[in-house]
């Protein structure tokens, strides 16, 4: 399986701890060439000593469009940077608070990813010959999307 998957990139956000670091050092040892993205790559430093398969470490940052570039090659894009705070009440936390939040677990799942299809669309492209279209549906609706967050408080 290792094999039939060399040169084909998968890269994990939020990859310097918890459930991006197990997802980023699994897709290595499964045989991807795994990138995996932090604010800070010192934090992650070990990180490819213990892969069990191809992984390096880089420097992303969802909220900083020009940290954002995606490698060659991608099939797989793993969303899992985030960021969270206390759970205050709503009238007791800061609005800077929730524009950290949302800009962060919003805003940057966009980022990363409006920067990702055009990579898997043309690896997607590479790969066969058929008619499908690759990432070509309709798009989100904005609007529902922002007011999806709204109807959970």
């Amino acid at each position: 399986m290792a094999d039939m998957l060399a040169g084909r990139v998968a890269l994990v956000t939020g990859a310097s701890r918890g459930i991006g670091r197990a997802v980023a050092l699994e897709l290595a040892a499964r045989g991807f060439d795994t990138v995996a993205t932090m604010r800070d790559p010192a934090v992650g430093a070990g990180l490819a000593a213990e892969a069990r398969g191809r992984l390096r470490v880089e420097r992303l940052d969802v909220t900083d469009l020009d940290s954002i570039d995606m490698p060659d090659g991608l099939r797989v894009i793993v969303n899992n940077a985030g960021t969270e705070s206390d759970n205050l009440p709503l009238e007791v936390m800061p609005v800077d608070f929730w524009r950290t939040i949302f800009e962060t677990n919003v805003m940057g799942l966009v980022a990363v990813t409006r920067a990702a299809i055009p990579k898997l669309r043309d690896e997607f492209h590479r790969r066969t010959d058929s008619e499908c279209k690759a990432g070509d549906h309709k798009p989100a609706n904005q609007y529902h999307g922002s007011r999806g967050r709204s109807r959970q408080f």
